[in-house]
């Protein structure tokens, strides 16, 4: 029989025992510690969640308060910063400006135009208020803008914080199964052990007789070598667990440390916000009105043009029209008046034919005087301005003249003529 050298596998074996035992032992700790931080993070995570869900209120109703602001800020010339209707009017004014009046419309003044019968202070007043209106708008609308970006970078900073406060991927579940697995494993390395143990003498080497027996050895012993790794490995995830929760921790109060800092400073700015955007929309407002009233002032003034050319027009035809009066007027009186003088000539004649035989008392009505009528008022009687002088021809031709007596003669009969 063939004698070799034993192999001193029971104090090996029982070393490794020790070793996983201890490392259990402190995984388990390891584990109940991470189990209770987990649940105290779960509280944690909820109470930073509904401090978060107040942050994210308060932005909403930033964000909400601005775009009602950016909508409106739309409608107003903000980009050009220049107040509409203002060019329009400038050159309305302008052309009246260039409008001599005849002296017979301006109380015989010389050199007025249609420009001295306009309110030009109170149209710049205007026109002053409003683009006040609108620069401190432009204004205060980028400082808004300012402010809104830096609520938004501070938003940011918090969602980026919340989405790292996660809980690690290795659940409750997880931990147990491992804490479970290593007690399992420690329970197999025992039972390898009493049976490497009971395969020897007991003593620090072993005379192996047979190759079979030494292979059985060696077999117990690399099923021990497993499990040590096995409850190593183990114990390396649990404590990779145990500093993944340790950083969730730390994070987590990095998460509460700017919630402290942000929430407040956030209700703050969406006052602030609010009663700018509020502000805002009322001065917003009021611009509307006066740029409403810009836009009135171009139809009216450009009406007042028109208007104008209408007058002289107007002038010229009532002008037409009552001396067409006028003539009627006395052709008719001229037939009143032929009328009386030949009513007269027959009573007459009867008179001196007939009447004087017949006695008073028969008719006595009968010598009343003819009656003579009167048209009235004889004459019409107009202040308005004849032969208007527009100072040249050119203005002439814009306001021809019409030669309203030839019209007059055309359109009424002679005196004496019948209807």
């Amino acid at each position: 029989m063939t004698t070799e050298k034993p192999a001193a596998l029971s104090p090996t074996a029982t070393g490794a025992l020790v070793r996983c035992a201890r490392i259990q032992n402190q995984s388990a700790k390891k584990v109940s510690q991470i189990l209770n931080a987990r649940g105290k993070l779960a509280i944690v995570h909820q109470e930073l969640e509904k401090q978060f869900q107040v942050a994210l209120t308060l932005w909403e109703r930033i964000q909400g308060a601005y775009q009602e602001v950016k909508k409106i800020s739309k409608e107003l010339p903000i980009n050009t910063g220049i107040i509409p209707y203002v060019e329009e009017l400038d050159q309305i004014f302008k052309a009246l400006q260039r409008k001599k009046l005849p002296p017979q419309l301006a109380g015989m003044q010389k050199g007025r135009t249609l420009f001295d019968f306009v309110d030009a202070a109170s149209v710049e007043n205007l026109h002053i208020q409003a683009q006040k209106d609108l620069d401190a708008l432009k204004t205060g609308f980028n400082e808004l803008g300012t402010r809104i970006e830096e609520v938004n970078k501070s938003m940011q900073g918090l969602f980026r914080l919340r989405r790292e406060i996660n809980l690690p991927d290795t659940t409750s579940e997880l931990l147990e199964k491992q804490a479970a697995s290593q007690k399992s494993v420690l329970k197999k390395l025992e039972l390898e052990t009493r049976r490497l143990s009971s395969s020897t003498d007991g003593k620090e080497s072993l005379e192996v007789s047979t190759q079979s027996h030494k292979s059985m050895l060696e077999s117990t012993m690399s099923s021990i070598m497993e499990c040590q790794d096995s409850i190593s490995a183990s114990a390396r995830m649990i404590e990779e667990s145990a500093i993944r929760h340790g950083e969730a921790y730390e994070r987590a109060i990095r998460f509460f440390t700017s919630l402290e800092k942000e929430v407040p400073w956030i209700q703050q700015a969406m006052h602030d916000i609010e009663s700018y955007c509020n502000g805002f929309k009322e001065h917003a407002y009021n611009l509307f009105g006066m740029m409403r009233e810009l836009r009135n002032l171009v139809v009216w003034y450009t009406k007042f043009q028109t208007a104008y050319k209408e007058l002289t027009k107007e002038i010229q035809r009532r002008h037409v029209q009552m001396e067409r009066q006028q003539a009627q007027i006395e052709n008719f009186q001229a037939k009143l008046d032929l009328a009386f003088k030949e009513e007269t000539k027959r009573r007459n004649e009867f008179s001196q034919n007939f009447a004087r035989f017949l006695p008073s008392g028969l008719c006595p009505a009968l010598h009343e005087p003819v009656t003579s009528c009167r048209v009235l008022p004889p004459r019409i009687v107009t202040d308005l301005p004849k032969n208007l002088d527009f100072g040249s021809e050119e203005k002439r031709e814009e306001n021809p003249t019409i030669d309203y007596k030839d019209d007059v003669a055309k359109s009424v009969p002679k005196k004496g003529s019948e209807d």
